[in-house]
C-alpha cells in the first residue's frame, strides 16, 4: 500500500517542515507551489518533497488541487489533501491502514478535522472532513472552498486525526473577489452565495452581506448554511435580528450557535428570563453538529457565561452560582470570571 500527502501551496516557507513531519510516515509527499517569492520551493525540495511550480492566469482552488493530485505517482493507492497550515497528528497511518483494510472497496474517508482548543488543549472547534480518497476517480470541484467528490463515492469513517495550525497573518484579500466571480459565473449556486455573503459579512461589509445571504436563502441551499446566514443576517441587520434568530432556531433547532446568539442578544437588550431560557436550551444540546460551521463561542465557556449573568438578574442566585463556575472551568484564568464567581455568592453585581 502506498500512501501520498498532497498540497498547493505561495508563500508557505514557515509552514514546510512542520507539515512535511507530521505526514513523514507517507510513501510520497507532493508540493504544487503557485508563485511563491519566499523560500517555499527550495525548502520542500531540500526535504525530498516532490515539487511542482506552476502559476495560474486566473488561479482557482479546484484547478491547483486537481494539478497537485496529477503530480502524484501512478503508483500510490491512497492520497490525503492537506493544507500548509494543516498537520496529521500522530498514529494517523495506522489508523488509516486499519480503515482501508475493513473497508477495501472505500474511495473515501471521513476524519475529525480539530480547527481550535481550549485553554486546557480539549478540542474546542472540530468538524468532519473527507478529503483523503482512492488514487483513481478522485476530483476537485468549485474555483473555492473546493469539494472533493470521488466517483464511485464509497465514504467510510476514519478515526485518523488531523488539526489547523491557523496562520492568522496570511490575507484573504484574494477571497472577496474569487467569490464574487464565482456568483457571478454559478447565480443559482447556494454555496457560493452563502460563500460570498460571509465573506463579506468578514470584512464589515454589512449592507452587501445582507443583501447576498439573503439572496443565498432563495437558492434551496444546505439547511446548516441557511441556519448560519440567518445568523450573519442578524448581525448585519441588528433592527431585525430577534426574527432572523428565531428563524435560525427553527432552521436548525438541533444546533447551538443560533440558540446562543439568540440568549446573546437578550441579555445585551436586558431580557434576562428569555436570555437564560436561550441559553439553557443551548446548553442542553450536548451533540456538537459535525459540520464546518460550529463556532467556537457556542462551544466554549459563553453559553454558561450568558446563563449565570441572566440567572444572577432574575433572583436565582444558586443556578448563576452553577452555570458560573462551570464557565470558569471553560477558561479558568479569565479574571471576569472569577471575579463573577464571588458576585453570584451575594457580594456585588455582575457583569
Amino acid at each position: 500500500m502506498k500512501i501520498a500527502v498532497y498540497s498547493i501551496a505561495k508563500n508557505e516557507a514557515k509552514h514546510v517542515e512542520r507539515w512535511a513531519q507530521s505526514a513523514s510516515e507517507a510513501d510520497v509527499l507532493v508540493v504544487l507551489d503557485t508563485g511563491s517569492e519566499d523560500k517555499t520551493v527550495s525548502i520542500a525540495r531540500s526535504l525530498g518533497i516532490t515539487t511542482v511550480a506552476k502559476q495560474y492566469e486566473q488561479f482557482e482552488f479546484h484547478k491547483a488541487r486537481n494539478d497537485a493530485m496529477d503530480a502524484i505517482p501512478e503508483d500510490v493507492d491512497y492520497c490525503i489533501s492537506m493544507d500548509m497550515d494543516e498537520v496529521l497528528l500522530p498514529g494517523w497511518r495506522e489508523e488509516l491502514e486499519k480503515t482501508i483494510k475493513e473497508h477495501p472497496l472505500a474511495t473515501q474517508f471521513r476524519y475529525t478535522f480539530i480547527n481550535s482548543r481550549l485553554p486546557n488543549g480539549e478540542p474546542l472547534q472540530t468538524w468532519d472532513r473527507s478529503c483523503i480518497h482512492a488514487r483513481r476517480g478522485a476530483r476537485w470541484r468549485w474555483p473555492i472552498h473546493e469539494i472533493l467528490e470521488t466517483n464511485p463515492q464509497i465514504l467510510v469513517r476514519t478515526n485518523l486525526l488531523m488539526e489547523h495550525k491557523q496562520d492568522k497573518s496570511k490575507s484573504r484579500s484574494q477571497y472577496i473577489q474569487m467569490l464574487k466571480q464565482a456568483t457571478l459565473d454559478m447565480p443559482e449556486d447556494p454555496r457560493m452565495s452563502f460563500y460570498y455573503g460571509r465573506e463579506l459579512w468578514y470584512e464589515r461589509k454589512l449592507h452587501a452581506a445582507a443583501e447576498e445571504l439573503i439572496r443565498s436563502l432563495t437558492l434551496e441551499g444546505w439547511t446548516y448554511e441557511r441556519s448560519s446566514s440567518m445568523c450573519i443576517i442578524a448581525d448585519c441587520l441588528p433592527d431585525q435580528a430577534e426574527i432572523w434568530l428565531l428563524r435560525a432556531c427553527a432552521e436548525t433547532p438541533d444546533r447551538r450557535e443560533p440558540f446562543v446568539d439568540l440568549a446573546e442578544l437578550y441579555y445585551q437588550e436586558g431580557r434576562y428570563a428569555c436570555g437564560l431560557g436561550m441559553a439553557v436550551r443551548a446548553i442542553s444540546m450536548a451533540n456538537k453538529n459535525p459540520s464546518y460551521v460550529s463556532e467556537d463561542g457556542a462551544w466554549n465557556y459563553r453559553p454558561y457565561d450568558i446563563a449565570a449573568i441572566c440567572a444572577y438578574n432574575i433572583g436565582a442566585k444558586d443556578l448563576s452560582l452553577e452555570y458560573g463556575i462551570k464557565a470558569l472551568e471553560l477558561s479558568p484564568d479569565d479574571k471576569r470570571l472569577q471575579d463573577n464567581i464571588n458576585w453570584y455568592k451575594g457580594k456585588e453585581s455582575a457583569s
